[in-house]
């Protein structure tokens, strides 16, 4: 006759840490990460916009995504739930 003992998925220190983790992920602003302790403490006067940065891949990413809604806007039927692509970027080679 076979038995088995079920095992905890967690041990209780993975456990520990991943109750640690979602508290401190609870501690930051769902849209810029910042601390909300420091965050809502604050005035806005208190803090400084630096001018944006462009991501490359971003960017490339977003021309492809235009390409794509443009091509697709010219057929009678558009492709569905353009929010579910996921769009890949590499590198390309270099010239030698």
């Amino acid at each position: 006759m076979l038995s088995s003992t079920p095992e905890a998925e967690w041990s209780p220190t993975e456990a520990g840490w991943m109750l640690a983790l979602a508290e401190y992920e609870a501690s930051l602003c769902e849209n810029c990460g910042h601390p909300l302790d420091e965050t809502l403490t604050t005035e806005a006067e208190d803090w400084q916009a630096l001018p944006p940065v462009r991501c490359a891949v971003c960017t490339r990413t977003a021309m492809q995504m235009d390409e794509y809604a443009d091509v697709k806007s010219k057929n009678p039927q558009p492709h569905p739930h353009m929010q579910a692509l996921r769009w890949r970027v590499v590198r390309k080679p270099k010239r030698r």
